[in-house]
């Protein structure tokens, strides 16, 4: 095989992967557009509990409570790759924020992969590739929190990818709605409840946390799917300018070889 034969099946190669990597972002680009439906709804529901739970407490304010000393931190990672820094960032920000005190529950393969052997990792969960994945793996990350519970009362944190802010965002969980101002009562009278205050409040405390981590797990998918949308176009532009440039050697190794032939030729016919 010529030197040109080679340098042209490495430009098929090149093409190949070109392609399964513009059908890759293509997927995160449909998948996008569904997070960002399932994002907005949920972030609008998490908004509701909140202006709920503010007015609720502006007539029931939460009792005086020391702050648990156990911290936990929820940290949602990416299952797949292509993402460039996105668990490496995640990593840093929890380090910044639990030091060597703090523990964690990781969410992502490709999270925890990296976290392999760190003392301060509890437990490890397969993340979501995709928004219809989310609930299992939320269901699983209840039940990670609750052993974690058994042990005593924490405080729960969770770190995430947040696209809007543009940095990795630090959310309270537990205790609920321990970063929300109480509205002040608009009335002297409070609101009629059909059950007793404390219940209430659990209850709402319940619908609350899993509206917060689901709005959480989408906004993470979300950001994940943008980063590696980002990620793979610029793999694509590198193939695409790595494959012009192969494309030109081969031609001035084509002219080369034309010209060889044509010499040969020449050579010949002076020989007769």
């Amino acid at each position: 095989m010529t030197h040109r034969h080679a340098i042209e099946q490495h430009m098929a190669t090149l093409s190949e992967v070109r392609d399964i990597m513009a059908a890759m972002k293509n997927l995160a680009l449909m998948e996008v557009r569904k997070l960002g439906r399932y994002h907005d709804n949920q972030c609008a529901m998490v908004q509701t509990l909140r202006k709920a739970a503010a007015d609720f407490l502006g007539h029931y304010p939460l009792p005086p409570s020391a702050p648990p000393a156990r911290r936990v931190y929820l940290l949602f990672g990416a299952e797949r790759g292509f993402c460039g820094a996105f668990n490496e960032s995640l990593r840093q920000a929890f380090d910044a924020a639990a030091g060597r005190e703090g523990r964690c529950i990781a969410v992502g393969r490709r999270l925890y992969a990296r976290m392999e052997g760190d003392p301060r990792l509890l437990a490890a969960i397969d993340g979501a590739s995709v928004a219809e994945e989310a609930t299992p793996v939320l269901e699983q990350l209840l039940a990670a929190v609750s052993d974690q519970q058994k042990n005593g009362p924490l405080a729960l944190f969770a770190l995430f990818h947040d696209q809007d802010a543009g940095q990795v965002a630090n959310q309270t969980l537990l205790p609920p709605f321990a970063d929300l101002a109480p509205t002040a009562p608009g009335s002297s009278h409070p609101p009629l409840l059909n059950l007793p205050a404390p219940q209430l409040l659990a209850e709402l405390s319940e619908s609350y946390l899993l509206a917060a981590l689901y709005h959480i797990a989408y906004a993470s998918l979300l950001a994940e799917s943008q980063q590696r949308i980002r990620h793979l176009e610029a793999a694509v532009h590198r193939l695409e300018d790595r494959r012009e440039e192969l494309a030109r050697r081969c031609r001035t190794l084509r002219q080369e070889e034309i010209t060889e032939e044509i010499e040969v030729l020449l050579l010949n016919a002076m020989q007769r």
